[in-house]
């Protein structure tokens, strides 16, 4: 008699175990995933493409208008003949800066938490590169630029690029630099100190620029004595908010100038709602100054003067808005040379040509005699500067070595 055969005694059998199954399924998310990120890379790709593709075409038919209006620029898109395309809204500003005038362009595509910008600025007749993070003064839009997502060293916050100045978004010290395990800024200079940014501590004073130069390379990897162009890209960005003026509003009453008015060089607090830290609370005395992006940055206006890395050779041609500008205002009429003094192009608000110290800004302050001698730029104020003080103020009277104060600080950026 034949033995019947049993297939399930014998291995035989149908359908997957239960790991054959998970690893189905594994592999079918993994690729899934591909297939997202693909998709995103894709989509955000196009959508970036679309934004640099409307601002160069509207930048370029505001450059043609330009041109057949012999140096006049269209008042709005639409005298330009642009208009918003595949959901995309532009916003344009005129400039009419009376040295070089410019325009700057947003492109927006989308809404809230998901909308993507790109931004466009143009001089005369040359149109810079599309920048996504350099944002135009007094334009609404995405500013995703954070500490955290340039990376930034501790005590370090983001600054907002600027299309005017062609300069990408960077980290710069929160605070003036201090001297690393010391509190004391004003003690002799020593070539092993080393910056740090951090609220506790006097600002490190007595310090050249030559030397400043030097000990910014020791404060982190890829840092540098700020740049004057990096001090007008913070500058023209705290300009435009309204937080920073008295009156609330961009140009009403004044600017907050910080400690300028006293005698005393003082430490910061980790409070940034208390931006009248050691001074006597008069109204403009509040040292805390907000970026677009939200961040805090303190005594950018006064405390201690603070170099840039910028310096004045003789034979230099004055300082103008073109390329890396001074952009500075004097009330004072005759002035002499060196002291090459222009109005403050802030897109959105015309009446910045003729905004000064009054307004809380700062002004140029220093004479230069001997023009055959390199002279190196100070920026911001100072304890007793009082009115002179302000954002853009600008020292140009002393050479980059061998002049050190107390109240001649610096500040890192990255």
């Amino acid at each position: 008699m034949k033995q019947k055969i049993n297939n399930t005694q014998h291995g035989s059998r149908k359908g997957f175990t239960i790991i054959e199954l998970l690893i189905v399924i594994v592999v079918i998310a993994i690729l899934a995933t591909i297939t997202i990120v693909a998709y995103n890379g894709i989509t955000k790709q196009a959508s970036s493409s679309a934004i640099a593709a409307s601002l160069d075409q509207a930048a370029k038919k505001v450059v043609a208008e330009y041109a057949l209006k012999k140096g006049v620029y269209p008042a709005t898109l639409a005298e330009a003949e642009v208009q918003d395309t595949d959901g995309i809204k532009l916003q344009y500003t005129v400039n009419p800066f009376k040295y070089a005038p410019n325009f700057c362009i947003t492109a927006v595509q989308g809404t809230g938490a998901a909308a993507k910008a790109g931004h466009i600025a143009g001089i005369r007749t040359s149109i810079n590169e599309f920048i996504p993070d350099v944002p135009c003064n007094g334009h609404s839009g995405p500013t995703a630029v954070t500490a955290a997502s340039l990376k930034c060293p501790t005590g370090y916050v983001a600054a907002p690029g600027s299309s005017l100045l062609n300069q990408k978004s960077f980290c710069v010290m929160k605070y003036e630099a201090k001297i690393q395990g010391n509190d004391d800024g004003s003690t002799a200079y020593n070539s092993s100190f080393i910056p740090e940014s951090r609220a506790s501590g006097t600002p490190w004073g007595n310090i050249t620029q030559a030397q400043a130069i030097e000990r910014a390379r020791a404060a982190c990897a890829g840092c540098h004595l700020i740049s004057d162009s990096e001090w007008l890209t913070i500058a023209y960005n705290l300009m435009a908010q309204p937080e920073n003026w008295y009156g609330a509003a961009v140009g009403s009453n004044f600017m907050y100038r910080g400690n300028a008015v006293a005698s005393t060089i003082i430490a910061a607090s980790t409070n940034d709602a208390d931006g009248y830290s050691g001074t006597t609370n008069d109204v403009d005395q509040r040292r805390t100054l907000k970026f677009s992006n939200g961040e805090t940055i303190w005594d950018l206006a006064g405390n201690v003067y603070e170099w840039t890395s910028r310096v004045l050779n003789a034979g230099d041609a004055a300082p103008t808005a073109t390329g890396n500008p001074m952009v500075v205002r004097s009330n004072t009429p005759g002035l002499q040379p060196y002291q090459h003094f222009s109005s403050f192009p802030a897109f959105g608000n015309k009446d910045a040509m003729d905004w000064g110290s009054l307004q809380g800004i700062g002004s140029g302050v220093t004479r230069i005699y001997d023009n055959d001698a390199s002279r190196a730029v100070l920026r911001g104020g100072s304890v007793g500067s009082a009115l002179d003080s302000g954002i853009f103020m600008a020292g140009m009277g002393y050479p980059p070595s061998g002049i050190a104060a107390p109240a001649l600080g610096f500040r890192v950026t990255r």
